[in-house]
């Protein structure tokens, strides 16, 4: 299925008109307002500090254009200001409604009118005009308002109409209700005067016609310092790869905080033109658009590129890893696309520029290459929206034609660019696993999708569902932290219902991170990692499943000690560690520390047992993300008093039985015991625990490093425990066991 974006212009030979002249208003502070002639009013209410307004029904629609006439016989201020509805959803116009409004009056003398969105209560500065226009007051004036994609607001003060500047915005459409708001001190109450309200509905007739892709986002300049030969100035360059002359007035660049409005432009095929700050424009040579352009992220930013109807034409989500090289991402390096006829390509088809001054603005690019895309798509996530509504989401555009999926029943399916949306005949069932067999999906390129997947209906993961595996605090140079949950529980679990955070030495919850962007499923029994650099880490350490990495810009954590705490989105705490880098093997001297993961033994026993965890083994490559521990056990309950496994071990950290592992089992609480170990001689080598408080159960752990800090001989040792209650009642425990290694 080909996707065609229709776009209408601001030409009013496009469109037809369908006018509403309103001479009534049916809602709010009505009888305040005194009719002057057939379609103009004035306030006049009683002489106090107050706020009057009326609403009215307007035509449905998202294309539509408002024109009225006021005057106002004072200078506004914060006190004294006017407020136009354009548009909102309920006709109580001081109600929590959502829509947009112009303003009219500020404190100060800068008084400019101003377009705001309103989401319930709180309200956002969308566009701002002329400082000053209001700031005296006006015999009258006029203000027209378009609304076609994008919002543009136009003030006559009688010198004819003057745009006070565009801004895109659909979050709220098919709003019903205008109307007037005026907000008044005592002396104000009765003078202001509006009317002649005209809502005019816009058909587009015969409007151009834009696919997605015509023009692209062909290179940026997120983090221009140090300089290599360039001008220290983000900039964004843009081509048009597609066979049509094209006016770029209105169409928007944005990172999702600023609008880059673009003003008229006819950008000829393959022709490039270069984006940037008004202050950097005289830096550039050719085309150049510039502006109030936006601040680039240097790592992790969405850039889009709309056109004038607010249809996306390209966009890319990039971070540091783009660059493909480590020295390129610290700055002053451009990404360059390298084949603009793969115009679905993220990733793939982006490299730090290869030119020696760092970038090519509205010149060829460096790492220009023709070759084909031989890729698809990036599949972030299988995951089901409702019981009955399943997502496929990409990293770029797919194309769904002649789909099929086996494994479960459709209804329908269908693509909107970046997802692919099945609409089941039957609901998924909680508790089930579903293998689904995907063929025939292709990206713009050809490139085949074929693959089996999975998919199951989320459940809420209640405490201990949950629990942190392992967790890498002290990185090796540059490369990331990461933390590993583990899914205990036999339940399908949202991993978009948890938050990461760190946290004081008393507890408290610092630097919270959200999940919820991570689309991911975590199966019963199965791993997931948490990192900021999922390419550097696999390029650090073997990992079993690369599909279970998911990036995430963690929280803080000090190499030498803190907290990891995983929570709900209500902030409840599903668990927590609090970790210590004394907690490695002790014969690992800090330096060695670098690289070295401390991973949960059991997934039994408590997660804020140091006995519970321990350095990851030297031939696993010190972590193991995604994979089983190197260290882990099984941790059985023990039938008997004490119970030692194995009868011999060798503390090498090579991952084979590295430490001896005490269970134990007195069957109730209150238990005090010491614990030691004794060579063949007698002598005592390691006191594990003195007069420690037991719980009824649990596991202690020994790495067979003595209490002169060396390691111990091979050889035979004995554990030796005397326990004791507050009742009188003393327990004595000896059993033998071996040290071993290479001779």
């Amino acid at each position: 299925m080909r996707l065609y974006f229709f776009v209408a212009c601001f030409l009013s030979t496009l469109f037809s008109l369908t006018a509403q002249s309103i001479q009534q208003f049916t809602a709010g502070d009505t009888s305040l307002f005194e009719r002057q002639g057939v379609s103009r009013w004035q306030l006049n209410a009683p002489a106090q500090s107050d706020v009057s307004w009326m609403s009215v029904a307007i035509p449905s629609g998202n294309h539509r254009e408002w024109r009225f006439w006021a005057r106002m016989d004072f200078a506004p201020s914060g006190s004294n200001f006017l407020k136009v509805y354009l548009a909102v959803d309920a006709p109580d116009l001081e109600g929590n409604a959502n829509g947009y409004f112009l303003k009219i009056g500020e404190s100060g003398s800068q008084d400019a009118i101003e377009l705001y969105r309103q989401d319930g209560v709180s309200e956002t500065l969308l566009l701002r005009g002329t400082d000053g226009l209001f700031a005296n007051p006006l015999d009258s004036f006029q203000v027209k308002v378009v609304q076609n994609g994008q919002w543009e607001v136009f003030v006559d003060v009688g010198q004819g109409w003057q745009s006070q500047g565009t801004y895109v915005d659909n979050s709220h459409e098919n709003l019903r209700w205008s109307g007037f708001s005026c907000h008044y001190t005592s002396t104000r109450s009765t003078l202001f005067w509006f009317g002649d309200l005209e809502v005019e509905e816009l058909t587009a007739v015969n409007p151009p016609v834009f696919e997605p892709y015509s023009v692209l986002i062909h290179e940026v300049m997120a983090n221009p310092s140090p300089a290599i030969g360039l001008p220290e100035a983000e900039y964004v360059e843009l081509y048009n790869r597609s066979a049509d002359t094209i006016d770029l007035q209105g169409w928007v660049f944005t990172d999702g905080t600023t609008n880059f409005v673009l003003p008229a432009h006819a950008l000829a095929p393959q022709e490039l033109i270069l984006l940037c700050d008004e202050q950097d424009a005289s830096f550039f040579s050719g085309n150049v658009i510039s502006g109030d352009f936006p601040s680039i992220n240097n790592d992790r930013e969405r850039l889009r590129l709309l056109d004038n109807q607010g249809n996306e034409i390209h966009a890319i989500e990039f971070d540091a890893s783009w660059y493909g090289d480590a020295d390129k991402d610290e700055g002053g390096w451009s990404l360059e696309m390298v084949n603009p006829e793969n115009f679905c390509g993220q990733q793939n088809n982006f490299l730090a520029s290869s030119h020696f001054q760092g970038g090519t603005p509205n010149a060829p690019n460096s790492v220009y290459n023709a070759l084909p895309d031989e890729v698809f798509p990036k599949l972030l996530g299988f995951y089901p929206h409702q019981d009955s509504v399943l997502q496929l989401a990409f990293d770029e555009r797919v194309i769904s034609e002649q789909t099929s999926f086996s494994g479960i029943e459709l209804d329908t399916s269908f693509s909107d660019g970046k997802a692919v949306w099945l609409h089941l005949e039957q609901r998924l069932v909680s508790g089930e696993t579903y293998e689904v067999t995907v063929e025939g999906l292709t990206d713009c390129y050809g490139n085949l999708f074929e693959e089996e997947l999975r998919v199951g209906l989320p459940e809420k993961a209640d405490s201990a569902d949950v629990l942190i595996s392992e967790v890498l605090f002290n990185p090796i140079d540059e490369g990331p932290d990461f933390v590993e949950l583990y899914n205990r529980s036999n339940k399908v679990i949202d991993l978009r219902q948890f938050r990461l955070a760190n946290g004081t030495e008393t507890g408290q919850v610092k630097d919270v991170k959200a999940l919820y962007e991570a689309m991911f499923l975590l199966f019963p029994h199965e791993y997931v990692v948490l990192t900021s650099h999922p390419e550097q880490l696999q390029k650090d350490y073997v990992v079993c499943s690369p599909e279970s990495v998911v990036r995430l810009n963690l929280p803080s954590y000090n190499n030498d000690e803190g907290m990891v705490i995983l929570l709900d989105t209500l902030g409840y705490r599903i668990d927590a560690l609090q970790y210590s880098e004394d907690w490695h093997f002790s014969l690992f001297d800090k330096a060695e520390l670098d690289g070295v993961s401390l991973e949960r033994i059991s997934f039994q026993l408590p997660t804020q047992d140091q006995d519970n965890w321990h350095s990851a083994s030297s031939t696993s490559g010190y972590a193991t993300p995604t994979c089983e521990n190197s260290q882990a056990t099984d941790a059985p309950v023990s039938s008997s008093l004490f119970e030692l496994s194995p009868s011999v071990f060798s503390p090498d950290e090579d991952g084979y039985q590295d430490y001896l592992t005490i269970h134990y089992d007195f069957g109730e609480e209150g238990w005090v015991a010491t614990i030691s170990v004794f060579d063949r001689y007698g002598r005592k080598v390691k006191s594990l625990e003195n007069n420690a408080l037991l719980g009824a159960s649990g596991m202690l752990t020994w790495d067979g490093v003595t209490d002169g800090n060396k390691k111990a001989s091979i050889g035979p040792y004995i554990l030796y425990v005397e326990a004791f209650d507050l009742n009188g009642n003393r327990k004595v425990f000896k059993q033998g066991f071996a040290v071993g290694g290479r001779l």
